[in-house]
């Protein structure tokens, strides 16, 4: 097995290499329904270089580890830049594994005036980003590409702005519509971006009513909305026809969740809600560097919106009492003397998705119970000596 599969299926995992542990995956001790519950509830997409530290630079050793992790989808705004032949690796890997790549950026030049404008040499330069757009997805086998309407005029009324960028959007979503391709437009926040035109959920709500497309969308960068107006959930309620993808980042500082003010347990549990199925783009650094802080981040999404319950097991008081507090488990108990009768009934009480032994434990009737029941068993750390008594 490759080194990156023992890294935090479960992120309690890791925490406990060298102790005598067991760890129990499950949706809760009542109505048991079969799950991988190694996969996140929600698509969220990590960016090429997130891991570098753990899964090295190869960006197809990225995609698979993202995988292992849980991870169901990919982020990559260079996407537009990157060579045919990388960009055929990409999509194909992402295929094979069942995920998704978020949208690529297309257009987003912030330091000019181009669609709150009537001018027929932006208008042409527009329908070719679009045009090229639409041959990368077609290749590709994408839908989304962000576009950004540029800065705001000084000295034209707001009114004519904003049938200007609806107007040359109309003439964009047609063109993207019979090429496949889906417009997403990011309204950003003024403090880091001062001058764009675009700049809250409300606003870019009423431009795509008025494209009227099913070609142009809303991608809500939840970090830039939370600075312009907060009142997160309800503006992703009020929008929600037209949002077709979310940037994540928590403020201040645009890291991980949990590292700021937005209570993105709450966020992502109305998204989940939804029957939400595409992209939220990880578009966000770290708290902490290196591999500490790549765990981290994996941690903090386990943590924002767990997709599993984590009973936690020990046999001895050595390691109860150092991990009975532990915040990452939903439950912390002693594990039961292992009798066949006692095995049967913590599988049965328990109805575990998945087992993690850790190192030194090796519970035969607990393991035949679990084989008795198809239970998935995983041993990380594991010390085997040839005296040992099953090798006789």
């Amino acid at each position: 097995m490759q080194r990156r599969n023992f890294i935090q299926k479960s992120t309690a995992a890791a925490a406990f290499t060298g102790l005598g542990t067991t760890v129990f995956a499950n949706q809760g001790f009542q109505d048991q329904k079969p799950s991988n519950s190694a996969f996140f509830k929600l698509r969220y997409g990590p960016s090429f270089g997130t891991f570098n530290e753990l899964a090295g630079k190869d960006l197809i050793d990225q995609i698979k580890f993202c995988n292992d992790q849980g991870f169901r989808a990919m982020f990559d705004n260079g996407f537009m830049g990157r060579t045919v032949e990388e960009q055929g690796k990409i999509v194909a890997e992402i295929a094979r594994l069942n995920m998704k790549l978020g949208p690529f950026v297309l257009y987003a030049d912030f330091s000019k005036e181009s669609m709150v404008l009537k001018d027929n040499d932006i208008r042409q330069m527009l329908v070719d980003k679009v045009k090229a757009g639409i041959e990368i997805c077609q290749r590709a086998g994408l839908k989304w590409a962000l576009m950004v309407p540029g800065r705001f005029n000084e000295h034209m009324d707001w009114g004519y702005q904003t049938a200007n960028v609806i107007d040359i959007l109309r003439e964009l979503s047609d063109l993207a519509l019979q090429g496949g391709l889906t417009i997403v437009l990011e309204p950003l926040n003024k403090r880091d971006h001062p001058g764009l035109f675009l700049t809250g959920m409300a606003q870019t709500y009423a431009i795509c009513r008025g494209v009227n497309s099913p070609a142009c969308k809303i991608v809500d960068d939840l970090y830039h909305q939370q600075i312009t107006e907060g009142n997160l959930i309800p503006n992703i309620e009020a929008c929600w026809s037209e949002i077709a993808a979310f940037h994540l980042g928590d403020n201040p500082g645009r890291k991980e969740p949990g590292t700021g003010e937005i209570n993105f347990s709450n966020v992502f549990k109305y998204i989940h809600s939804r029957g939400y199925d595409d992209v939220l783009c990880m578009e966000h650094g770290r708290i902490l560097k290196g591999k500490e802080g790549e765990l981290a981040l994996i941690e903090a999404y386990r943590k924002a919106f767990p997709g599993s319950k984590i009973l936690l097991t020990f046999f001895s008081p050595s390691g109860y009492e150092v991990r009975k507090s532990y915040g990452l488990a939903d439950w912390v108990f002693y594990l039961p003397l292992d009798t066949p009768a006692n095995a049967r009934r913590l599988v049965e009480i328990v109805g575990p998705a998945k087992a993690i032994f850790i190192k030194y434990d090796f519970w035969f009737n607990i393991l035949g119970a679990l084989r008795r029941q198809k239970v998935p068993v995983f041993f990380i750390s594991v010390k085997f000596r040839p005296g040992q008594h099953f090798f006789r």
